[in-house]
């Protein structure tokens, strides 16, 4: 084996290291923030940045102040550095390790993988280090246009190990896609655009006159004119293509004799249902956006966009310009927690309260709490510091939960997650675990249980989302599984209720424990679950534009890059289970927030260090 890429510091060591053949051990987290399995990424990858150290400077990759100044160096080590022809794997699949600066390995290191040069594609990857402090993707294959492709293993507050590897050119030529891929209609409508596809010859001239069929695989749908012939730019495209009657996923395939074929993807929606036009770009250049929140102005004025950065800032966007309103030194980034979720007040006109989860460090003691502050007029600036929720627990940043949202009774509901601590759940001591419920002021509530009284559910792993149902007002939660065979959930809250989730002491939750223990007193039951993709955001939309989706609970997903709704009615019982997903891969970014704004758009982070988080507004046309 060979080592390259160290980078040291007080904490870590991270090492690169080459291995072919199957997966080793370690434990695997494909959805929860970690790991892309199966996601295909474009050119446009992300940069990592570092991360907030207790009360110190920002960290950032090569300045006079990251821990890691003057201190790299590297080789190159076999998983890094191939060649293989397009839209094939890598011989040997990358594979890293993580040691302390005593050598010894690390495990439970939580990263994330991202393909950020050249449309490859990782399986089965690896999030979280294992007993051996190794982890890998289980395949890398490299995208269909030759050139280079990049590799990303990014962790918190470290410099990604970055691989990267050649697509060279089949030397009987490539067939790739031109155009027509990805697009949304109606059930049993035509595409707009007819997918095309482009033939070149091993030296990367194009092939002209050469037959290409195009047939449907997947989605029922019907083609006219299959068969068609290069062109002196050698792209041949098919007659037409009309979706399946069925929504979902559609599938078309093109075909070159002697060649790998092409597969062009389309989502079928309901009759009724709005098309999404691409997303509109509102924000950009965000280190990790992760809540969003509007705060009225006065009579013909815009609302205000608020939104929260994770490394630990509360921002404002007054009618096209970004503004800082609070950037405490105090808030504390490591892993999955800084500053997370935020709540502007009902009454927000009269009193100008915002609510903000944050990670925070108290001369070297840490804790997740709720922060209340007032917001200036200008909104450049905070006062009167409150603190409503203090010691919910904090252990190197995991599993933080962080979402906050006022339900329709007035009070604030917090989320929070285990820490990946199997005894907090159920520990009604414990802040780990819960759904708080607390007025304004931080109080109590009627019902309340538990520590402080201020508990209103219990028993879950991590909840990155709250939701109220616009018919009931019941309350809902979306939270993240472990994995296969347990996955990510979609809950109604009861007062008093049990989530279900139950690791007991000892277990972090990654050795196939049940998501929800159907034995476990007070349990309550899903309305809907999923393969675990990282469930994030999530918001119940409604409005006329929405259509046929108006009523839907709009659900983030981090590693499945794409926003899923769910029509569920007052009982919480799923009704179209058949017509769940939107536009899948459609965004190419973890979705974090999911928020519906007063003009009735939805608003959408991405999970992306800077410069690349953005805010999206996504709207039907």
């Amino acid at each position: 084996m060979h080592i390259a890429l160290v980078w040291r510091s007080a904490a870590l060591l991270v090492l690169v290291a080459g291995c072919a053949g199957d997966g080793g051990p370690g434990e695997r987290d494909p959805g929860g923030e970690g790991g892309d399995t199966g996601a295909r990424a474009g050119a446009g990858g992300n940069a990592a940045s570092g991360g907030r150290d207790g009360e110190g400077g920002r960290d950032s990759v090569g300045g006079s102040d990251g821990v890691f100044a003057g201190a790299s160096e590297t080789e190159v080590v076999e998983g890094d550095g191939q060649s293989a022809t397009v839209d094939t794997a890598v011989a040997v699949r990358p594979r890293i390790v993580v040691r302390n600066t005593a050598g010894q390995p690390v495990a439970g290191i939580a990263f994330t993988w991202a393909v950020t040069e050249g449309m490859g594609q990782i399986t089965n990857a690896d999030s979280v280090t294992g007993s051996d402090g190794t982890a890998a993707v289980g395949s890398w294959t490299l995208g269909p246009s030759p050139g280079t492709n990049r590799l990303e293993a990014r962790f918190q507050g470290l410099p990604p190990v970055v691989f990267t590897a050649t697509g060279v050119a089949d030397s009987r030529g490539s067939l790739v896609v031109h155009e027509g891929n990805d697009q949304t209609v109606s059930v049993a409508t035509a595409v707009p655009v007819r997918p095309a596809v482009r033939l070149q010859g091993g030296n990367g001239a194009p092939r002209v006159g050469t037959s290409v069929t195009f047939r449907v695989t997947s989605g029922g749908g019907t083609v006219s004119g299959p068969s068609a012939t290069t062109d002196v730019s050698g792209v041949a495209r098919v007659g037409g293509w009309t979706l399946g009657n069925t929504p979902g996923d559609n599938t078309l395939v093109a075909e070159v004799e002697g060649l790998p074929p092409v597969s062009f993807r389309a989502v079928g929606v309901a009759l009724g249902a709005p098309v999404l036009p691409e997303p509109e770009v509102v924000v950009e250049g965000l280190d990790n956006p992760w809540d969003i929140g509007f705060a009225p102005r006065g009579p013909g004025q815009n609302p205000v966009m608020l939104f929260t950065e994770r490394p630990g800032r509360l921002n404002a966007l007054i009618d096209g310009s970004r503004v800082t309103v609070a950037d405490p030194p105090q808030v504390n980034e490591q892993g999955q927690s800084g500053m997370l979720g935020l709540a502007v007040d009902p009454q927000f006109s009269s009193h100008r309260f915002v609510y903000v989860y944050v990670a925070w460090n108290t001369n070297g003691t840490i804790d997740n709490r709720v922060v209340r502050w007032r917001v200036s007029e200008d909104f450049r600036s905070v006062s009167d510091q409150r603190f409503l929720v203090t010691g919910i627990p904090y252990a190197g940043g995991g599993h933080s939960g962080g979402q906050l949202a006022f339900g329709p009774d007035g009070y604030l509901y917090v989320s929070t997650g285990d820490n990946r601590n199997g005894a907090l759940p159920q520990d009604w001591n414990s802040f780990g675990g819960k759904v708080l419920r607390i007025t304004r002021d931080g109080a109590a509530t009627p019902g309340g249980f538990g520590r402080e009284s201020k508990l209103y559910a219990y028993g879950f792993r991590n909840i990155n989302g709250l939701a109220f149902h616009p018919a009931s007002g019941q309350p809902y939660t979306c939270e993240h599984g472990p994995g296969s065979p347990t996955n990510d959930e979609v809950t109604p809250l009861v007062q008093g209720g049990n989530g279900g989730w139950n690791p007991g002491p000892g277990n972090d939750g990654y050795g196939g424990t049940p998501m929800t223990n159907m034995s476990l007193p007070n349990v309550m039951s899903p309305a809907f679950g999923l393969p675990s993709e990282g469930m994030s955001g999530c918001a119940f939309v409604t409005g006329g534009a929405w259509g046929a989706w108006s009523g839907r609970l709009f659900v983030g997903s981090l590693a499945g890059r794409r926003i899923v709704t769910v029509a569920l009615d007052a009982a919480g019982t799923e009704t179209l289970a058949s017509d769940r997903a939107l536009d899948a891969e459609r965004y190419r970014r973890r979705v974090r927030a999911v928020v519906q704004g007063p003009d009735g758009a939805v608003y959408v982070t991405t999970d992306d260090n800077a410069p690349q988080g953005r805010i999206w507004r996504v709207r039907p046309r």
